[in-house]
């Protein structure tokens, strides 16, 4: 499955959630490994995590879809999984 990162900021999984999506798309073949950069998440932090910011959290990856987030990922809507 595939993200889109649209121009309007927003993090969709399969279809964007306006008309052009402009920073992440599937590719036409798959690559076989990808590599993201990440960051543990940190609690303590949390609130100073930014909107776009890739996280680890419980072997999932996650995308920050909103400035100054709340709650942790996987329990609040603020965190998007994207990677089991």
């Amino acid at each position: 499955m595939y993200c889109y990162i649209t121009k309007c900021g927003c993090v969709r999984r399969c279809k964007p959630c306006c008309a052009s999506p402009s920073v992440l798309a599937a590719p036409a073949t798959p690559p076989q490994a990808t590599v993201l950069a990440t960051q543990t998440f940190d609690p303590s932090q949390a609130s100073g995590y930014t909107q776009g910011k890739l996280l680890q959290y419980n072997g999932a990856v996650y995308v920050v879809g909103k400035n100054n987030p709340s709650g942790t990922p996987g329990s609040s809507p603020d965190f998007i999984r994207i990677a089991a």
